[in-house]
């Protein structure tokens, strides 16, 4: 008998629940690979941005200020007003500034901007800005700047740096109020500037390609993980799917064998779920019912062997005294022992199909397979029960192709169901009316099939499925004609163990048609 497959018990619930923790954590890893990338391209966009844009825009920005500078002095130099010596330092001034705003904002990227710093505070005194009036002239109490002085002479000692290196070859700072810068030391300002723009442009395009390309890496990884997490879903929800199936498609398959064919056989347990204990309980219950079964068939066996030693003396002595044997007898005497003859070999016969329906069951049946003719076959049957067809005013049309291959078969239990099936066709049918046996080859020559057709009521559709089974009767015939529900049972079980197919087509209130095959030779 099948066994568990799985030792621990997890219910369909705690596995469906798995499944969903699974696919949650796969979302969510998927989602934070994701969102990773994501960040990391929002801090690249953010450094080029906030960074290497705002230097490139400052760059420039110091750089018209140099320039600035360089043309407020020219003018000063050309007309000597107050207004463009004003102009000058209050550049200078915002040119500090903004080299000291740079300082501040970025400390991680000090070049050029300490250089640069400590070059221009390399000719600025300390505090110069409060030294210096609106006018851009010297404040009361210190020494003017003579235009002899104006310019930056070698010599000075520098006022200490400590925001960065001075430049090399930058003359040393004054001591008194700034005057004008000189020109070579503005211009290497500006050359500077320019190279740092040039850098920073240069870093943006490369930041610009690596943001481009961790773009692209991300809408792979969304790409691939939205791949992988459909392709896991659906393999997972079809593993589970087919597992589960699997376990209803053994218990459905069991039911369907003994619903339909009353066929006891257990079921595979494939799982240890609740399917698998459903499948359990169905095995428990089919092994009852098969030892409930061979029960009613042993008992059955036992009855038949007790009854058939006394009613054989019942039949031998009705036949003495309807023989004369113990004198003359009357009609009235004689009729009344027919009707006890009659009686007697209709137990007779129900007793022997009690008995073929054990060993049946026992399946120690025998079958000595032959090549056989089915035609002659089938008329040989077909005469032995005209007389019944006959008493009954049927007739029985047999319609046989010339040529048909020859099937393997046992001819007695052949017979036997050809005699069953024409028995109940003449049982059903109306008077004057026709039992039809045809047979036929089917497409590719293998099988031979066998059909007896009547005109009696039909079989309503919800019972058909049950006419095979053991003592089963339809129930609009149950009080109406004899039997006792065993000759179809017979009839398949002998198709069955031939190896062929046996089946029903009928409609109500339009005849029955009892097929079965066999395999040719």
């Amino acid at each position: 008998m099948p066994s568990k497959r799985f030792s621990p018990r997890f219910s369909i619930t705690t596995k469906l629940l798995a499944w969903c923790v699974l696919l949650i954590a796969i979302f969510y890893a998927i989602t934070a690979a994701l969102m990773g990338r994501i960040k990391e391209i929002e801090t690249l966009s953010s450094n080029i941005i906030g960074v290497h844009y705002k230097v490139v825009e400052n760059s420039e920005i110091m750089a018209q200020q140099l320039i600035t500078l360089l043309e407020n002095k020219r003018r000063f130099e050309i007309l000597g007003t107050a207004e463009h010596r004003q102009a000058y330092f209050r550049t200078l001034s915002e040119y500090q500034d903004r080299l000291r705003e740079m300082l501040r904002l970025y400390p991680d990227i000090p070049e050029p901007w300490d250089t640069l710093y400590a070059s221009l505070q390399s000719y600025l005194p300390e505090g110069w800005e409060e030294r210096v009036d609106e006018n851009g002239q010297a404040l009361a109490g210190q020494a003017p700047v003579t235009e002899s002085e104006s310019l930056i002479r070698p010599g000075y000692s520098p006022a200490p740096v400590t925001q960065g290196q001075a430049l090399q070859g930058d003359p040393a700072a004054p001591t008194g109020p700034p005057d004008f810068l000189p020109d070579d030391a503005v211009n290497k300002w500006l050359e500077i500037l320019a190279q740092a723009r040039v850098t920073n442009r240069k870093q943006m395009e490369s930041g610009i390609m690596r943001l481009y390309d961790k773009a692209r890496r991300a809408e792979r990884t969304g790409f691939l993980g939205l791949t992988a997490s459909l392709a896991i879903g659906i393999a997972g929800s079809l593993l589970i799917a087919f597992l589960l199936g699997r376990g209803l498609s053994e218990l459905k398959r069991g039911i369907r064998r003994l619903g339909r064919e009353g066929r006891l056989e257990p079921i595979r347990v494939l799982t240890s779920d609740e399917l698998g204990e459903l499948a359990q309980a169905f095995n428990r219950m089919t092994d009852q019912l098969r030892h409930e079964e061979q029960m009613r068939s042993d008992f059955i066996s036992m009855l038949s062997h007790e009854i058939r030693t006394p009613l054989t003396s019942i039949r031998e002595a009705v036949n003495l005294v309807k023989g004369g044997v113990l004198g003359d007898i009357n009609e009235k005497q004689r009729k009344f022992l027919e009707i006890s003859g009659k009686e007697v070999n209709r137990l007779s016969s129900l007793l022997t199909r009690l008995m073929n329906v054990s060993s049946l069951e026992a399946r120690d049946m025998v079958l000595d397979l032959q090549p056989a003719d089915p035609g002659a076959l089938t008329a040989e049957t077909s005469e032995r029960m005209q007389p019944t067809a006959e008493a009954k005013g049927i007739v029985i049309l047999v319609d046989s192709p010339d040529r048909l291959p020859q099937v393997k078969a046992d001819t007695e239990n052949v017979r036997q169901v050809l005699l069953n099936l024409i028995g109940n066709a003449l049982k059903f049918s109306p008077a004057r009316s026709v039992v039809m046996v045809r047979l036929k080859s089917d497409e590719p020559g293998q099988r031979v099939i066998f059909c007896v057709t009547d005109q009696g009521p039909g079989i309503p559709v919800e019972e058909q499925p049950f006419v095979f089974r053991k003592y089963y009767r339809a129930k609009g015939v149950r009080n109406s004609v004899d039997g006792a529900g065993l000759g179809l049972s017979i009839s398949k079980r002998i198709v069955d163990a031939h190896g062929g197919d046996m089946w029903l087509e009928s409609s109500p209130g339009q005849g029955s048609s009892f097929c079965f095959s066999l395999p040719s030779v």
